[in-house]
Parts: structure tokens; sequence; C-alpha cells
């Protein structure tokens, strides 16, 4: 990979606001309000207000070694009964240049496998809230109730030598 010459740890972040559906689909035709670093990914500190905004974190995932590393969306707690349940954010991941699109509900059980080499590897993740305000399609003039209600969902990884856990702040880096 193309890597940074002096990395540091942490990610560079671009901070978005609008209505869901520009969010979700033309992100990359938005111009960022903030800019700005952290330590750990999802971090939605610099949020002005608690829903309808996005997130872009951009660096780097370091292998600590050569393996399958697997990727845990957070869990939509996805009820068959109720058909306008939304998860309440979006997310996308792009690692080593592939694109992972969580699939939560009917197929893919939210996880996501790839093999790495150990080292650092580009990485883009998308994350966005848009809890309150998506409407309903199938109960008009009402909005999608949302399952998750934390300040943020956990992107969750495990790997070689790496239990099931939040994504650690030790394998994010970005250029210094």
């Amino acid at each position: 990979p193309d890597a940074a010459t002096d990395p540091v740890q942490g990610l560079d972040y671009a901070y978005f606001q609008g209505p869901w559906q520009d969010l979700m689909l033309r992100l990359d035709q938005l111009e960022p309000l903030d800019r700005g670093t952290t330590e750990e990914v999802l971090d939605v500190r610099a949020a002005t207000r608690k829903t309808h905004f996005a997130f872009k974190y951009t660096g780097y995932f370091r292998a600590p070694r050569d393996g399958v590393y697997t990727f845990h969306a957070p869990d939509p707690m996805y009820d068959p009964n109720q058909i306008n349940r939304e998860a309440g954010y979006f997310l996308q991941m792009t690692l080593g240049g592939r694109l992972w699109y969580p699939g939560t509900r009917h197929h893919a059980f939210g996880t996501w496998s790839i093999a790495l080499a150990k080292g650092l590897h580009a990485v883009e993740i998308t994350y966005g809230d848009y809890r309150g305000g998506k409407e309903d399609l199938y109960f008009p003039n009402r909005e999608y109730d949302c399952v998750w209600r934390g300040d943020k969902p956990d992107l969750l990884m495990s790997g070689p030598g790496i239990d099931k856990q939040p994504l650690p702040a030790r394998l994010l880096w970005r250029k210094g």
C-alpha cells in the first residue's frame, strides 16, 4: 500500500449535515462543515446536532499480522414482524480498495471478512445518523421507528489473535 511516511495514531474526519437522503446518497457532493482528527472510529463528539449528520473517516488500518479480519456491523435487531423499523444509521467501509456495505437484514448477517497482509491498508469509513426523520413508506405521515438508541453504534472486528471487540484505536492510523 501507499503508506504514510510517518503515520500517527488516529483517523482524519470530515463532518456533514443535511437531509438523510443527501447524506446517504450524495455525500461526495456535499461540502464538509468541519474537519479534524480522532483517535477512534465512529467518534461523533464533533457533531453539532443529535441526528441527520454524517462522518467520513479516512486513514489506514494497521493489520498486526497476516490473516483474515472480520468486521461486524452494529446489530439492527431486525424484527420480521415490524416492517417499519430501521437501524437509524448507515455505514460503509472501504479497506484495501474493497467496498463493504453491511447487509444486516436478510443476508450476510452484517459481517465482512477480508484477507490482509501485515501492515498499513488504506481505510475509509462513512457513518451517518438519520434517526427521526426518515419517512415510513408503509404508513404515511409517520417516521420509521429506529431500533438503535445510543449515542452511536459500535463497529466491531475480530482477526488473528484478536477476539471480537470494538475496532481498536491502536489499529487506526493517519498521515502525520
